[in-house]
C-alpha cells in the first residue's frame, strides 16, 4: 500500500516543487496563505469524518514538531525554487535519505528490537539506498554552498522527526489521526510563516490575482500531500523508502525540461540509476510479504 501511495505522492511533487518556479512568489508570504487556506479546507472535515482527539500530549508534541520540519522544507523549497529552479530545489532528498535510513535502523535495533527481516530486505533496501543517493548527490555536486547547509541542517531534524513520527503512528494509520496530523501541521506552519515574514518585514497583505492563483494550486496540493505522505512514511518498513521513490521527482522534471534537447549519456545513466533504485525499493514490499 505505501508503494502506491508514494507514487501517487510522487505525482503531487512534481507540481508541487516546480509551481514557485512559474508563479515566483516570496517563500514566506506564498507558504503563509498556502498554509491558512489548507488549515481552512482541513478543519471543516472534523464534522464529516470522526476524528479522536483524545492523543497523548507526546503524540501532539510530536505533530507540532512535524510541522516546523514542513514550514523548514516548504519555506526551503519555495525559496529555491523561485531562485534557482524546481529540479534545485528537491535536491535536499539524498542527505536526508541516508539519515532517516540510518536512524530508523538503529531505532528498531536499540528501541524497537525487531530488526529481524531477511538478508535480501537489507540487499534490496541498501543497494537502493546507495544507488539513488549516490547517483542524485553526484549529479548536483555543484550546489551553492548556502544551498547545501540549508539541506544538511534541515534534513538532520527531518532524520529525527520523521523516525520518531513513524514509531509514535505505526499502528494509528486512519483516515482519523491523518487529518488530525495534517490539520496542526498546516496550522503550525501557518503561525511560523506570518512570523517569519514579520521576521523578514514582508508586507503582510492579500494576494494579487495571478498569487492567489498559485496558492490556490498549491493549497489544494497540500491538503492532498500532507496526509498522504505521512500515510505512507506510517505504513512503509523504513521511512527512507518513501524518499527514495520520490527522487524520481527531480529524474522527471529534467527529462520534461529536456523534452526538446538531446539527453546526454551521463543523464541516461543517472535517470537509469534512480529508476532502478526505486524498483529495487518497491520489490521489498514482495519480500515482506
Amino acid at each position: 500500500m505505501w508503494i502506491i501511495l508514494s507514487f501517487v505522492l510522487l505525482c503531487v511533487s512534481l507540481l508541487q516543487t516546480q509551481a514557485n518556479q512559474h508563479f515566483q512568489i516570496h517563500a514566506h508570504y506564498l507558504n503563509f496563505w498556502r498554509s491558512l487556506l489548507s488549515t481552512l479546507c482541513l478543519f471543516p472535515l472534523f464534522f464529516i469524518v470522526p476524528v479522536d482527539t483524545d492523543q497523548s500530549y507526546q503524540w501532539y508534541l510530536m505533530a507540532f514538531l512535524t510541522g516546523v520540519l514542513s514550514h523548514l522544507v516548504s519555506i526551503m523549497t519555495f525559496d529555491f525554487s523561485k531562485r534557482y529552479s524546481g529540479h534545485i530545489a528537491g535536491a535536499y532528498l539524498p542527505i536526508s535519505t541516508i539519515l532517516i535510513f540510518i536512524f530508523w535502523g538503529l531505532f528498531e535495533l536499540f528501541f524497537i528490537n525487531t530488526v529481524s527481516h531477511s538478508p535480501l530486505y537489507y540487499f534490496l533496501g541498501i543497494t537502493g539506498l546507495a544507488l539513488a543517493s549516490g547517483t542524485h548527490l553526484f549529479a548536483k555536486k555543484g550546489l551553492p554552498r548556502d544551498v547545501l547547509w540549508g539541506f544538511i541542517r534541515v534534513s538532520l531534524f527531518a532524520g529525527i522527526v520523521v523516525v520518531l513520527s513513524k514509531f509514535m503512528n505505526a499502528e494509528k494509520v486512519g483516515l482519523s489521526p491523518l487529518l488530525l496530523y495534517s490539520a496542526i501541521i498546516m496550522l503550525t506552519q501557518t503561525v511560523l510563516s506570518y512570523f517569519g515574514m514579520l521576521a523578514v518585514s514582508h508586507k503582510i497583505s492579500l494576494p494579487k490575482k495571478r498569487e492567489w492563483t498559485g496558492i490556490s494550486l498549491l493549497s489544494v496540493l497540500a491538503v492532498i500531500g500532507c496526509p498522504l505522505s505521512w500515510a505512507a512514511i506510517w505504513l512503509s518498513p523504513n521511512p527512507a523508502f518513501v524518499s527514495i521513490i520520490l527522487m524520481l521527482c527531480p529524474v522527471i522534471l529534467m527529462t520534461y525540461n529536456r523534452r526538446f534537447h538531446r539527453i546526454s549519456l551521463s543523464e541516461v545513466i543517472y535517470i537509469g540509476l534512480l529508476v532502478l533504485s526505486a524498483i529495487l525499493v518497491s520489490l521489498t514490499e514482495i519480500v515482506l510479504s
